[in-house]
């Protein structure tokens, strides 16, 4: 009778015989249905004029939202980790930002460029343990300010955006910093490094950008088809002249 419990309680409980159904004795169809994943990753990247409106009209509003959505374009560093960001965490001379604790579990090094030497250099360091960027209260930033999303309102750059992985938000600068590297012909492997990522998969939504891609590929056989047809069309006039 134990055993009998064992298998018949997690079903029908304690309820009567007769309330008892044929489903109850079955497993539920519904178990065998996978509802489909959806892929919930960012698809938008601002252009370089993008880039450059969106960070003169921050600059005149809020210089430290500037910096920071600067230090993202240029480096691929996410919201939270420059949220976390100490002085004690960057070589100026070096010009090396070490991560420490990524989303992914990991640390990692991120490379100023000398836009981004120059921002740090302007600002007033701190302590080796303080934050660079604060709230008016001198703690640590736990979001980003509105003033973005207002900005990127007033510059029309989500107009006709229905999906959301196709609009702005300041997640969408570290992926116009991997898109540009992507278009600019740094391979996956290295892209996988720089913006942190814990496998290669993660890097698939750039695989279409930059000189080693599918179109690349058509596109230089397209090449090769057309360079052969001229030879052979200027031997045949050759061939002729004889």
């Amino acid at each position: 009778m134990g055993d009998c419990n064992n298998w018949l309680f997690p079903v029908i409980g304690d309820r009567p015989l007769k309330q008892i159904r044929p489903l109850d004795s079955e497993e539920s169809p519904s178990k065998q249905i996978r509802i489909p994943k959806i892929d919930n990753r960012r698809l938008r990247f601002l252009t370089h004029s993008e880039v450059e409106l969106l960070l003169e009209h921050l600059k005149k509003r809020s210089t430290q939202l500037y910096n920071m959505s600067l230090l993202s374009i240029h480096t691929g560093m996410r919201a939270g980790e420059i949220f976390a960001l100490t002085w004690g965490h960057m070589d100026l001379e070096k010009k090396i930002i070490r991560i420490i604790d990524g989303k992914s579990g990991k640390n990692r090094v991120a490379y100023m460029t000398d836009d981004v030497k120059a921002m740090f250099e302007n600002l007033i360091p701190g302590g080796h343990d303080d934050f660079v960027f604060t709230d008016t209260m001198g703690r640590k930033i736990v979001k980003i300010s509105n003033i973005f999303e207002r900005t990127i309102k007033d510059l029309r750059l989500n107009n006709g955006a229905k999906d959301k992985r196709m609009k702005v938000v300041f997640h969408a600068l570290r992926h116009t910093f991997a898109s540009w590297l992507a278009e600019n012909g740094t391979d996956l492997y290295t892209l996988k490094e720089l913006m942190g990522y814990s496998t290669l998969i993660m890097t698939e939504r750039y695989s279409h950008l930059g000189e080693n891609t599918p179109q690349a590929a058509v596109n230089g056989l397209q090449d090769r088809i057309n360079f052969t047809r001229q030879s052979n069309i200027i031997r045949i006039r050759k061939s002729k002249r004889i």
